[in-house]
This record gives C-alpha cells, sequence and structure tokens, in this order.
C-alpha cells in the first residue's frame, strides 16, 4: 500500500526520509515540529501516524482533510487519557497540541469493538439465512453496511449496542445495486469484498466502485472459480447475480477478499466443499473466524493441509501457505439445530489474537508476512552491529592517538 502521505506529513513535521529498495528510513535531530497538513485523501492510517506523531511534538499540528472513522476518536479519546491534547478527532480538521518532547503518561482504555468483524457476521447471516444477533457493537458504526443489507432484502433491527440481521432461506436477495466504497460515514472499503459475496445470488446485476483501495476486488477470480458472474475492471466489480455456486478450491488474495470467499461457501447450494488456500491473510483480522462460523452452525474448519479430521484433504502446493479455511453450506436441518437462529448471538469483539494459531496444529506455520518481519529485524540487527562496530573502531582510534600524544 503506498504511504506516501505517512511520509510527506512526517516531512512537514521536520522527519528525514529515506526511502531505499526494500526499507524506509526515519531520522530526526530533535522535537518533531507542529505543521498545517493537509491529506490528499482522508487515510485512516495516515491519519493515526500523524496524529500520533505531533502529541510530543513542539507546537500544534493541524490535520486537514482527516478521516473520520471510529477508531480516529477512539484513539484520541486513549491519548487523551495518557496525556494529549487532541482536539476535532473524528472531524476533517483535527488539532493536536504537541508537548515538546515531554513523554505522555499510561491509562487504562477498552479498545473499540472491531465493526469490520462485525459486518463479516452480518453478511454471513444475509447469505446463509436465519437470524444473527452482534452484540457490543453500536449499529452507528456501520449503518451504510447495514442499510445494504436493508435494501437486499434483510430485516435489519438496530438497538443502542446491538444488532440483528434475519434473512428467510427462501426468499432471495435483491441484486440489481449500485455500491460505492468511500470514507466514512459511507460504505466501508473493507466491506466492500463482503457485499460483493452477498451480492452473488441476489436477483439482479450489480456493480461495486472502490476509490479508495486500488485492487479491492481481487477476490473477483475466486468468485467466478465458485461459479459466479463475476470479474473485475479496474476499481468497478461487476457482478451478473442468481449464481448457482460450487466447491472449488481458491487462494485468499488478501484479508478482505479472503474472508469473502470463505462467505461465499456459506452460498454452495450443492453441499461441495469450497477451500480457500493462503487463509493466513484471514487471520490477520480475525481471532477464530472458522469458529465463529461455526459456532453460528456453517460447517467451517481451519488447519494444515491434509487429510487430518475436520479439514479437507489437499496437497500443497509451491508457495501456497499451508493453512487453509475449508467451507460447505450447512444443511437447513443443522441451521435450525445449531445456530443462524434465534438464539445464535455473536460479540464482535475487541482486536487480539490475530496471530492465533489453531490448538490441533502439531507445530507452528509461518506466513510471508511473518518471515519478512523476522528478515527485517534480522536486517535491522545486522545494521545495529556494523554501527557498533564502527562505534568501537573509533573509540580505539581515539586511544591509540592519546597513547600516542602521551
Amino acid at each position: 500500500r503506498p504511504i506516501d502521505i505517512h511520509l510527506a506529513g512526517l516531512t512537514a513535521m521536520g522527519a528525514q526520509v529515506c526511502v531505499a529498495a526494500e526499507c524506509v528510513v526515519l531520522r530526526r535531530h530533535g522535537v518533531l515540529r507542529g505543521t498545517d497538513f493537509a491529506l490528499r485523501l482522508p487515510s485512516v492510517g495516515a491519519t493515526l501516524t500523524l496524529m500520533l506523531a505531533a502529541c510530543c511534538a513542539a507546537g500544534v499540528t493541524t490535520l486537514r482533510g482527516a478521516a473520520c472513522e471510529p477508531e480516529i476518536a477512539d484513539t484520541a479519546a486513549f491519548l487523551n487519557a495518557c496525556g494529549a491534547k487532541i482536539t476535532g478527532a473524528g472531524t476533517p480538521v483535527v488539532c493536536i497540541r504537541g508537548t515538546g518532547g515531554e513523554l505522555l503518561d499510561g491509562c487504562v482504555h477498552t479498545v473499540l469493538p472491531d465493526r469490520i468483524a462485525a459486518a463479516t457476521y452480518a453478511a454471513a447471516a444475509a447469505i446463509a439465512g436465519g437470524r444473527v444477533t452482534v452484540t457490543q457493537c453500536s449499529p452507528v458504526w456501520l449503518a451504510a453496511f447495514l442499510d445494504f443489507l436493508q435494501g437486499s432484502g434483510c430485516e435489519v433491527a438496530r438497538g443502542e449496542n446491538e444488532f440483528s440481521i434475519t434473512r428467510d432461506q427462501d426468499t432471495k436477495l435483491r441484486g440489481g445495486q449500485e455500491l460505492v466504497a468511500a470514507a466514512y460515514p459511507g460504505l466501508a472499503t473493507d466491506t466492500a469484498p463482503l457485499a460483493a459475496a452477498v451480492l452473488l445470488g441476489a436477483e439482479g446485476a450489480s456493480r461495486i466502485y472502490d476509490g479508495l483501495f486500488q485492487n479491492r476486488f481481487a477476490c473477483a477470480q475466486g468468485f467466478a472459480a465458485l461459479g459466479a458472474d463475476a470479474r473485475s475492471e479496474g476499481r468497478l466489480l461487476y457482478l451478473g447475480g442468481s449464481a448457482k455456486l460450487h466447491g472449488a478450491t481458491v487462494t485468499a488474495p488478501d484479508l478482505r477478499g479472503g474472508a469473502a470467499l470463505v462467505l461465499a461457501g456459506l452460498g454452495v447450494g450443492d453441499g461441495s466443499c469450497v477451500r480457500v488456500l493462503d487463509a493466513g491473510h484471514i487471520r490477520r483480522g480475525y481471532a477464530d473466524l472458522a469458529g465463529d462460523l461455526r459456532r453460528l452452525g456453517a460447517d467451517c474448519r481451519a488447519g494444515r493441509t491434509g487429510t487430518e479430521k475436520g479439514v479437507c484433504p489437499w496437497k500443497c502446493i509451491p508457495k501456497a501457505d499451508p493453512f487453509m479455511a475449508s467451507v460447505a453450506k450447512s444443511t437447513a436441518e443443522n441451521k435450525r439445530a445449531a445456530g443462524f437462529g434465534p438464539q445464535a448471538r455473536l460479540p464482535a469483539g475487541n482486536r487480539e489474537n490475530y496471530s492465533r494459531v489453531p490448538q490441533d496444529l502439531s507445530r507452528p506455520v509461518q506466513s510471508r508476512l511473518q518471515i519478512d518481519q523476522k528478515r527485517m529485524r534480522l536486517e535491522r540487527f545486522l545494521t545495529a552491529c556494523v554501527h557498533f562496530a564502527g562505534r568501537c573502531l573509533t573509540f580505539l582510534r581515539r586511544i591509540d592517538n592519546i597513547n600516542l600524544n602521551y
């Protein structure tokens, strides 16, 4: 993902940025200074980065065109509890009065529930049918996605801190929708693939446009492998609708695209199995998506490739993450007995244990992301060793000069 907004804002605050082939080196001489900076688009990550950097800078920093997501206001509340002075968080203009280099204090803070995970559970109910209640999550935070589900034919009941999604299994979803992913309070870009999974079997063609994330619909190829009329053209995803999905082996292209492919498996009507490879992407954003869906009544397992209990057999292929999630649509009897009914209640949950490995695995398996992180740590360690050796050499030269002068 591009980080040009992050780097431009930090440069404006006095940081020295050096972009190398595989890394970015940032340096500062003294305390960062406050600045008046306009973001070219309301990036959540850039807003958080610059807001954090400005807390201990000297002077006042004003961020214009900032992201307005609930997570921005929640982070500002946490920082203010630690001693920062932030106003306007959750609006397009955020002002931060820096401490001039003084450190912040600690505090106790409860992080907001994961609203994208909540949207995932809601989409699962829309695809599989039945009823799911998501607790500990205000419906205001994902109002645009709930409005979409309601327009698709689902019944949405909203409370103060929970909401319920209900769909009769005999009622077809309504397609023919034109969706645009936008900054908050619009339809979140992370929910666009989830909305696409809902519309695969809906009656009528639909289109989804994402102007924020350029490669958001990389999951279109996986949808097509499952039997859907789906194709992406740049930032636009076209869905023919009324798809008769069948089992297949697909690859998760990214976090939300992988989750969307798992949800699409709930819509397979012939009882065949959908295997999702590279499921390590999915574990970055969900503590236990397979377990959550299983508690709701779906036949969903996550584990190593092979013939382990509860896992569809799969022959490992080169360069593929040896983890996968296998999903099969539950029968109507299983749904009525085990979930996707009035008794199915699921908390949105906090952002924790994202890297948890299923307990039934005999050994941990490293994803490409983990390998890259270890490689970067090793590179930093070697760089530190080189710097240390240089300082030792300089020290020895000084000692030698002292002895010569003596």
